[in-house]
């Protein structure tokens, strides 16, 4: 609050930066909070394993591309409908939406499974992992 009072209403300082006060405030007070939040997470975890860290990008590059190309497909599908008319357009929204919807419930089951499946793995109990599935 200081620091929007001072960026903000310029009160302590010479020149009133309104709007552009308030985002460097926050953006201030947000690296502040990074900062200290990564401080108590390395006293509390300790230093970083380089090797798990270089394997996640790995592991979430085949579904970063299974939604790119889901997503993108969509996009395509809409621009060549585009042209047909706003029933049309809407009809595909609906449709999407209908998808959406349905497409979330088996999401919401398998992403918490992974998770289980990951973690009993990551134990070495890969009989447990099968289970799991």
């Amino acid at each position: 609050m200081l620091l929007d009072y001072v960026l903000v209403s310029a009160r302590l300082a010479s020149l009133e930066l309104c709007d552009p006060g308030a985002s460097w405030a926050i953006l201030l007070v947000m690296l502040f909070l990074r900062t200290l939040g990564a401080t108590k997470l390395y006293r509390q975890f300790g230093r970083p394993h380089l090797s798990c860290i270089l394997e996640t990008p790995a592991l979430g590059l085949a579904l970063a591309l299974n939604i790119g190309v889901e997503f993108g497909l969509y996009a395509i599908v809409l621009l060549l409908t585009a042209h047909v008319g706003v029933a049309v357009l809407g009809a595909h929204a609906v449709a999407i939406s209908i998808n959406s919807v349905a497409f979330m419930a088996p999401l919401c089951v398998a992403q918490p499974l992974t998770i289980l499946v990951s973690q009993a793995n990551n134990s070495g109990d890969s009989e447990g992992a099968r289970r799991i599935c």
